[in-house]
């Protein structure tokens, strides 16, 4: 086994005996996080269930009744709002919280519900910290307050005002369950990576030819910070790469976790929207990027490190500000994996073989049914070639079909999927509602996280039982009586070779009847009712009007022009911010009409714009 600098390794040691290592890597969600949030609460639900029955039946009769093999969450990875995710999670990981399901929420939504039924709900709801963080605390009325323009020397920084995300974030590194658990299923230390755009970029140099200083200047904005998290009784502190900052319990790592934090928000500071976040960092932790070299048959692959240009590299620290990391990587597969298997090597994906897996969480994987009303490249109007080009960077960066190819192939057992399905329920293309306009929908309503967040445990729970499985012969599960892997037992399905088993088994109490051939008595996560017309657009019209009107009157009085130049831009903003506004109107609602959300607005009074044609027809006969 190669090691490089910073103790990065180009394959890692095989996992223990029995032992099934996983690395969660979490997409980018924008408003859809309540779906990831659904999703991962679930996910404890079950390993914490399965460690119970464990370790309820460890010596007795019935021991080879429950499969005895260990799942172990080695790294977990997150883009935009994956890592604000992720963030969550590592904090939550270490205390016991209460599960939250439909049989607290119910299946209608929150608005319709009587003021001592929400009440009910918001206190149970409140001391559960995937549900509080993207469910309760979030909204769109505190993203439209001006709180970020208060200060005398303040800037304009986004559209939105990101200070309740800040509040959020505090609340979330602050939080404390019942008590304190031991989660044998997280590594110890865990590594977590949150992907960021680095605005200033790290500089390489590539030396071109026999001159010295001749060549080819690069800069790398695709970025990653990382973090260890140890969390076994009186654990320490412990770094797992050279880069990593580790974190442990103690007061003397406060301020590190400080820095977790920032730069979950920095991943999720979606750009215009959302405001960028300053980091500062040692400039050594640019010494640990590494590229992998193909090899050419003869040679095997090989890592090689990428060193910065020392002449326009500041040392000792490098500082910048950062802004969505899912602008440039979207879904960091490519970090979990070269956490699990190394940076060269790969993880086994035949069922009968396979030791490790990705597991990855997407709110937006698309479906084929999915498109665009309007598709974009049809208009050169400078406003929507913007408009378009800011799509396109987003999409791009979504654009992954070789990983997506990969946790599709059901003979591939080393990368899942599981997104987001409402069966053939799902009143429009999108099965959540927080995925129209353009995935910033679920900010609007509450109605709207509800139902993804109880959408992600239901879509959860029949992964768990159905999706996430090996095959039978697999020795992870040497230790499970042979009548537990025969057709018909409650765990075994039937999969495209012969019968497999979940990789995370559900037990009885969460195991619904109807997915295990009458043989357990859980409860199935029940549909949430889509919430259609839950949302009015009078709700936040003040709130949208006097946002817009405190940014643009801020940003004027703080334009470094004359004031001859701020009068004639104040009367030109005078007579363009009423136009404006009503854009902004018409587009949520065609938006939310387009998503299922809302019935479609009125027809404007005002004559359409002719069509113009800008492309000629294809001359088939030359």
């Amino acid at each position: 086994m190669s090691t490089h600098e910073g103790n990065y390794v180009d394959k890692t040691d095989s996992p223990a005996p029995q032992t099934f290592e996983i690395g969660l890597v979490m997409a980018g969600a924008i408003s859809a996080g309540p779906y990831e949030a659904g999703v991962l609460n679930y996910l404890f639900e079950a390993l914490d269930a399965w460690e119970q029955a464990k370790a309820r039946t460890l010596g007795t009769s019935m021991q080879a009744s429950i499969p005895q093999h260990k799942v172990v969450i080695k790294v977990v990875t997150g883009a935009s709002a994956g890592s604000i995710s992720a963030a969550i999670m590592a904090v939550a990981a270490r205390y016991d919280f209460p599960h939250l399901s439909c049989r607290e929420l119910g299946v209608r939504g929150y608005a319709g519900l009587s003021a001592r039924e929400r009440e009910q709900i918001d206190e149970v709801a409140s001391h559960n910290p995937f549900f509080k963080s993207w469910v309760q605390d979030i909204s769109i009325d505190k993203l439209l307050t001006t709180k970020d323009l208060d200060s005398p020397d303040s800037v304009v920084q986004s559209l939105l005002d990101s200070s309740s995300l800040l509040d959020i974030t505090q609340a979330c590194l602050s939080y404390q369950g019942r008590q304190v658990v031991h989660r044998p299923y997280l590594a110890n230390p865990t590594r977590y990576l949150f992907s960021i755009t680095n605005l200033r970029g790290i500089p390489y140099f590539l030396q071109l030819g026999s001159e010295q200083g001749v060549g080819l200047g690069m800069s790398m904005h695709r970025d990653y910070r990382s973090f260890t998290i140890s969390y076994s009784q009186n654990a320490v502190a412990t770094q797992i790469r050279g880069d990593d900052i580790a974190l442990d319990w103690s007061p003397a790592t406060a301020k590190r976790w400080q820095v977790l934090g920032m730069t979950a928000v920095a991943s999720g500071a979606f750009p215009l929207a959302l405001a960028p976040r300053p980091m500062t960092r040692v400039s050594s932790d640019y010494n640990y990027r590494f590229v992998v070299l193909p090899g050419d048959g003869a040679q095997p692959a090989r890592a090689v490190r990428l060193q910065p240009n020392p002449l326009r590299t500041p040392v000792p620290e490098f500082s910048t500000f950062l802004i969505d990391g899912g602008t440039m990587n979207n879904e960091p597969l490519d970090l979990a994996r070269q956490e699990l298997a190394g940076l060269t090597s790969r993880n086994e994906r035949s069922g009968l073989l396979a030791k490790r897996c990705i597991l990855m969480i997407d709110p937006f994987p698309d479906t084929q049914a999915q498109g665009h009303d309007e598709p974009a490249g049809m208009t050169p109007v400078l406003t929507s070639v913007i408009g378009d080009l800011i799509g396109a960077w987003k999409n791009q960066a979504r654009f992954s079909p070789q990983d997506l190819a990969l946790a599709a192939d059901e003979e591939i057992y080393s990368r899942f999927l599981i997104a987001p399905s409402r069966g053939n329920a799902a009143p429009s293309g999108l099965a959540l509602a927080g995925g129209a306009l353009g995935g910033f929908s679920g900010f609007l309503s509450r109605d709207f996280r509800q139902h993804d967040y109880l959408l992600g445990r239901r879509n959860a729970q029949k992964f768990l039982s159905h999706v996430f499985t090996l095959p039978a012969g697999n020795n992870l599960f040497d230790g499970l009586d042979l009548v537990h892997k025969q057709e018909g037992a409650k765990w075994a399905r039937k999969g495209i070779k012969g019968i497999e088993l979940p990789i995370i088994p559900l037990m009885d109490d969460l195991l619904p009847a109807a997915l295990s051939g009458n043989r357990s008595n859980g409860k199935t996560e029940e549909l949430s009712d889509w919430p259609f017309g839950i949302f009015q657009i009078e709700s936040i019209r003040d709130d949208i009007e006097r946002r817009m009107n405190s940014v643009i009157d801020h940003y004027i009085e703080h334009w470094n022009i004359s004031w001859g130049r701020k009068i004639l831009s104040k009367t030109l903003a005078m007579t363009l911010r009423g136009h404006v506004y009503d854009r902004i109107i018409v587009r949520i609602q065609e938006g939310l009409a387009a998503g299922g959300l809302n019935p479609p607005p009125r027809a404007s009074a005002e004559k359409p714009a002719p069509t113009r044609h800008w492309f000629t027809k294809v001359d088939t006969d030359s």
